[in-house]
């Protein structure tokens, strides 16, 4: 018997090392050397812990079910919304970034948090 099954939701396949993002923008470090496969990361043997790409939407702490859209570029057929149970919820989630107040940042900066903003500027410059 297991003591867990563990259960991975995220809109990303992958984990972003995102300290190394500014040497994409120079072109010292290609983009894909940055990224480590969520699955690759899971404890255990392959299958035993799932994963899915997909957001989750919402908790319903009562129920104990979280509420998640599915919205990957590959979609399986009447699977956009569903639903996982929990016994235990972990939540861990990403910052904004942040402008501290300056007025125009937002509308003419490009912010470098992913691996598309890098490219960005890549190109830019």
């Amino acid at each position: 018997p297991k003591l867990y099954d563990l259960v991975v939701v995220s809109p990303r396949n992958y984990f972003l090392n995102t300290p190394l993002l500014p040497g994409i923008t120079v072109g010292t470090v290609e983009a894909r050397s940055l990224v480590q496969p969520v699955r690759a990361l899971l404890p255990g043997k392959p299958g035993e812990a799932r994963f899915y790409e997909a957001a989750a939407t919402a908790v319903d702490p009562k129920s104990r079910i979280v509420q998640c859209r599915d919205d990957s570029e590959v979609v399986a057929e009447g699977a956009q919304q569903f639903t996982l149970p929990y016994d235990r919820l972990v939540v861990a989630v990403g910052a904004p970034c942040n402008t501290f107040g300056t007025p125009g940042v937002r509308e003419h900066t490009t912010f470098l948090k992913e691996i598309q903003d890098a490219l960005v500027i890549r190109r830019t410059i």
